[in-house]
């Protein structure tokens, strides 16, 4: 029986079969992908020299900046029929591993 701090070495597991996204799933992934990180922010920011100049000039603050770049990220690194949920599971993901990171919160609140 294995404990819970036990490594798991019985060999890989076999893939999980993924559903088809549906139509509603592909539609409601390229509406969000449309928008810009700062507008699903609700700031008129874009880019990295954007976002660098609005914290910069006090238009947004460390916490708006992470924001932002998170969703940039995203917008940039996946491609238009991403899931929602898989969007919302990658931000919440990255939000959670940046949340501590002393050297990021340090760039951003310099």
């Amino acid at each position: 029986m294995a404990k819970d701090d036990d490594l798991d070495i019985s060999g890989p597991k076999p893939a999980l079969a993924t559903p088809p996204a549906t139509a509603a799933a592909i539609e409601g992934a390229a509406r969000a992908s449309a928008v810009s990180p700062s507008e699903a922010a609700g700031l008129d920011v874009t880019g990295d020299a954007g976002i660098a100049e609005a914290l910069a000039t006090g238009r947004i603050d460390a916490a708006q900046a992470q924001t932002l770049l998170i969703e940039q990220a995203l917008a940039e690194q996946l491609p238009a029929d991403a899931s929602p949920e898989l969007v919302e599971g990658l931000r919440a993901e990255i939000s959670a591993l940046l949340g501590g990171d002393p050297t990021l919160d340090a760039l951003l609140r310099r």
